[in-house]
């Protein structure tokens, strides 16, 4: 395959990892974790593409082959590739807050869970069971030993 069928191919699969980067953000930003959900093996299978296409391109294309193909494909591509690193910067800024967002969620209900579950009771000094919140025993509980046991 000559450089530039092989600049074409990825100037349309860098088109749509760019598109597929672009519904990510947009549903990354506004909170819809359902249409993230459904974009990621499309986006996964697609980055994959992208870079066996670079890797392909870098290890049969010399810098001659290069040279030969179309300043306008390679205009597209270079503004393509910068498009796709700007994009892939906000994307992963954006998972990165998502997955804060959710840690700390998960810290504040597994907090409230502690807090609001009963521990074991303790005895007041009539020997009545405490249904309340668990306390700590007062310092000078009295202790009877018995000496048969």
């Amino acid at each position: 395959m000559d450089a530039s069928k092989r600049i074409s191919d990825l100037i349309i699969i860098s088109k749509r990892l760019a598109e597929l980067l672009i519904q990510e953000n947009t549903a990354l930003r506004d909170h819809r974790t359902g249409d993230v959900q459904a974009l990621i093996n499309e986006k996964d299978e697609t980055s994959r593409v992208y870079e066996s296409r670079i890797v392909g391109l870098s290890e049969h294309a010399t810098d001659e082959d290069i040279a030969e193909v179309d300043e306008i494909l390679m205009d597209q591509l270079r503004f393509l590739s910068k498009e796709i690193q700007a994009l892939s910067e906000e994307n992963a800024m954006r998972l990165q807050v998502a997955m804060e967002a959710n840690r700390r969620v998960l810290h504040e209900v597994t907090e409230a869970v502690k807090a609001n579950t009963p521990g074991p009771g303790t005895y007041s000094n009539s020997g009545v069971v405490s249904k309340g919140p668990s306390q700590a025993a007062p310092g000078n509980i009295p202790i009877s030993l018995d000496k048969l046991l």
